[in-house]
């Protein structure tokens, strides 16, 4: 994924942009690490980052984020009222009183005035945040749909996260089918915010709603997978795979149908492994997939290509679980069963298990914690969807016979009482999202 840019939202979730809050406390890390990792040696460390006498290595490793903006001109007296209204701004606390304030400057002045405000550095990420702590989600929101129309020169500045929360917002507010007007710019100016283009993907594959991201997705997924600045580009394109292969999950497909899968597959023009286009990989995927519900054998941590193998087969027949039993469409059911599969590889970092259906709750959470950890805060999007998947996976494994409905109980339990040790009473960050899935089975 990219480097945070200056003007995107700081990670400690304070709602200032990254260059108004932590940025030269990140640089100064960043700088102390770089220096303990080359040593002592002035001329070694020079060697490494200087590439011009007069460039500082600061700058070197900020040099994308040094374009300014272009405003337009505005008059000698909408300048003095721009100055008057930030001077004004800065003296403020109260983000009521931020917000009406910023209605009178939107009200009296022209667009290029606006404009040249610069809200998009700080202050509408300061007051969207203010706004949802206030729990006055509807009011913030309505206002940004209202800006959106009228101010889009500011607005697509930083449009995407812009775009997320209202996103969020009519999900939460079962307005799903108004989500397909705020998805254009993300399909215009995909690489822009790819970190959060991959956000949405995961909010709407996790909530059901893969429907009306798989457009975007179509349009965008070869230049997001060729773009140079992108890392992890392919996986992208998940949600078309499974478009794809959804189509065949179903008895006795003949040997021309699997043709026509891999023709489909081998449309989409991307190096994949040759694996991955052969006929055997999907006959027994799809096998696994319809696989009768029955339970699994455990394979020993230190047989690992076994290992893995088993837990592919699991992961594909449990989408079939989600997809028949919870409703929920095959892109969101291979969605949750691939958080499965990330799981287990990354849960066999930190344990020997000899049972791989045995989870310990301490491992579970140093597990879900290197997922859903973001620099110094904590993804919360990503801390629910890993629980969902690990509460889904435990019905299932009682519906396989792997677990009695004790155990299952028992692993259910477990994350309810993870998320009670990080949630409290106070919690208002990513509060939409939060909302979100308090109809999800973690929060039932």
């Amino acid at each position: 994924m990219k480097k945070i840019g200056r003007n995107e939202p700081c990670h400690c979730g304070s709602g200032k942009k990254y260059k108004n809050c932590c940025l030269k406390k990140d640089e100064e890390k960043e700088y102390k690490e770089n220096l303990k990792y080359y040593g002592d040696s002035k001329d070694e460390f020079i060697d490494n980052y200087i590439i011009e006498d007069e460039i500082s290595f600061k700058q070197i490793f900020n040099d994308e984020f040094n374009n300014e903006t272009d405003y337009p001109e505005i008059t000698l007296q909408e300048n003095e009222a721009v100055e008057k209204w930030w001077n004004k701004y800065e003296k403020m606390e109260d983000p009521i009183k931020i917000k009406a304030h910023l209605d009178d400057f939107l009200a009296n002045n022209s667009k290029n005035a606006v404009i040249n405000l610069g809200l998009e550095d700080e202050v509408l990420f300061e007051l969207i945040a203010e706004y949802f702590k206030l729990d006055k989600a509807d009011e913030i929101i309505n206002f940004l749909i209202e800006f959106r129309e009228e101010y889009q020169e500011v607005y697509i500045k930083n449009y995407a996260y812009y775009d997320f929360d209202i996103i969020s917002w009519l999900i939460l507010n079962n307005r799903n089918d108004e989500i397909c007007k705020y998805l254009n710019y993300f399909e215009q100016y995909p690489i822009d915010h790819i970190d959060k283009l991959f956000e949405l993907i995961d909010l709407l594959n996790s909530t059901n709603n893969s429907e009306y991201i798989l457009p975007v997705v179509r349009s965008v997924y070869k230049k997001v997978c060729n773009s140079d600045e992108v890392i992890g580009g392919y996986d992208i394109i998940d949600d078309i795979i499974i478009d794809i292969y959804a189509k065949y999950i179903k008895e006795n497909n003949t040997d021309k149908e699997y043709e026509k899968l891999l023709n489909e597959i081998k449309k989409l023009d991307l190096d994949f492994h040759e694996t991955f286009i052969s006929v055997k990989f999907w006959k027994e995927r799809i096998e696994n997939t319809l696989k009768s519900y029955s339970p699994w054998e455990t394979i020993p941590l230190s047989k690992k290509p076994m290992f893995d193998k088993q837990i592919f087969n699991i992961v594909s027949n449990f989408s079939r679980f989600l997809h028949e039993e919870k409703q929920l469409t095959y892109i969101t059911s291979h969605y949750y069963a691939k958080k499965i599969y990330e799981f287990y590889h990354k849960y066999r970092e930190f344990s020997n298990f000899k049972n791989i259906f045995n989870f310990e709750k301490d491992i579970i959470d140093e597990t879900v914690s290197y997922f859903s950890n973001d620099f110094y805060f904590t993804n919360f999007l990503r801390l629910f969807i890993y629980m969902n998947a690990l509460f889904y996976f435990a019905e299932y494994l009682e519906k396989c016979g792997n677990y009695n409905h004790s155990q299952k109980e028992n692993l259910q339990n477990v994350i309810k009482e993870l998320l009670s040790s990080i949630l409290d009473d106070t919690f208002r960050e990513d509060i939409l999202i939060y909302k979100i899935f308090q109809n999800q089975p973690i929060f039932l």
